[in-house]
């Protein structure tokens, strides 16, 4: 009988972000369809924060911090602990999640155990920490297979000087149904505290500076002038309590403490989505960014920021925008403030997009042909 593929997907860590639902959601959705044996491993152990339905998750509860010099150091206490679970699981491939710098422990152990190494670029070169630019290098050189989850990501590695034939796009993908909400938009309101008649500016995304919600803070004044009843939720909580201070000071120094509610981290994320009238993400730097997608998937008009893959994702379904332009975000909020049949149009064109081109189904389906093809390598 034939060995079953085995495959472990190692994260540094289960936080509540965009990478680590996607963790999340490949691990689990590989789990379901493919005949291959794919297992989970959390180096560092914040599981309290995300509910999961993934059928086997290995966590190794090792200590972690988000310092990069004692990190390095951590990564060195770590190497035992990582290298006993790969020769005890022994799989044909592990498949490295997170950003780069967390990777090279696992690449290295992959390389030593002559193991097949996939790893998955998430992030924009230019906004990684300096330490990654030189281990990098290193981990594309090391590894078999490169995931790329945006567009720009591809030309980086180019750049880079990795070879065309070690990169794979597989964009990230949801599945549509799990964002539909039995709510209608004014019962989602009020179950978010509000009396269901406001009209909602939403955000999902964790409090990080790189994240820039204050751009959409500062412009609310200005809109207030056009909607009184205007209201800007913020779902969503640290890794930055030094961030979360900075915002709430300064909607103190704005007065708009009646128009800004922080709800923390999300839990009924489509009950939470039915409840926008307009989904805004003005993020410094994204690869393809989740937010947007999950607001596709509820059929939301959304601005957000002309950075990283939001344009190949987002397409002609919503405004794209500078994140620095604070009057170009004001002007894409007003124009679909004030039309309501765009708002619709757009939310409409922007679900048909998320299921036709950014399915759950699609992007595992590439996740399982690059398995099999590299256990085929020799």
């Amino acid at each position: 009988m034939k060995k079953k593929i085995k495959v472990l997907h190692v994260i540094g860590s289960l936080m509540v972000g965009g990478s680590e639902k996607m963790f999340l959601t490949t691990l689990g959705g590989l789990q379901k369809k493919t005949e291959m044996e794919h297992i989970g491993c959390i180096i560092s152990n914040r599981l309290d924060l995300l509910s999961t339905n993934v059928q086997r998750l290995i966590t190794l509860n090792l200590p972690r911090s988000d310092c990069y010099p004692l990190r390095a150091l951590l990564d060195v206490y770590q190497f035992p602990f990582l290298l006993l679970t790969t020769l005890r699981e022994n799989p044909d491939i592990l498949y490295v999640y997170h950003n780069t710098d967390d990777k090279f422990i696992v690449t290295l152990i992959g390389k030593i155990l002559k193991k097949k190494v996939v790893l998955r670029k998430n992030n924009q070169k230019r906004y990684l920490p300096i330490i990654s630019h030189f281990i990098a290098p290193i981990n594309y050189f090391l590894c078999d297979k490169i995931v790329t989850i945006f567009k720009e990501g591809n030309d980086e590695l180019k750049a880079s000087n990795v070879p065309s034939e070690k990169i794979i796009y597989i964009p990230n993908g949801k599945n549509i149904s799990n964002y539909k909400s039995n709510l209608n938009k004014k019962q989602a309101k009020i179950k978010l505290g509000l009396n269901g008649n406001e009209f909602v500016l939403g955000i999902i995304s964790r409090l990080d500076p790189i994240k820039n919600h204050e751009a959409v803070i500062r412009v609310l004044p200005e809109l207030l002038k056009l909607r009184k009843n205007l209201k800007f939720v913020i779902v969503g909580g640290p890794p930055s309590n030094f961030y979360k201070k900075k915002l709430q000071k300064l909607v103190k120094e704005l007065g708009l403490e009646e128009n800004i509610l922080f709800l923390g981290y999300g839990k009924d994320i489509p009950d939470t989505l039915a409840a926008f009238d307009i989904f805004v993400h003005p993020s410094l730097t994204d690869a393809l960014p989740g937010a947007v997608l999950e607001a596709m998937c509820a059929g939301l008009s959304i601005v957000a920021s002309d950075v990283g893959g939001t344009k190949e994702l987002l397409g002609d379904c919503g405004i794209l925008i500078s994140p620095t332009d604070q009057k170009g975000l004001t002007e894409a909020i007003v124009k679909l403030m004030n039309d309501p049949k765009l708002r619709k149009e757009y939310g409409k064109k922007a679900q048909q997009r998320a299921e036709s081109e950014f399915s759950e189904e699609k992007m595992i389906d590439s996740y399982e042909k690059l398995f099999i093809q590299l256990t085929n390598e020799k």
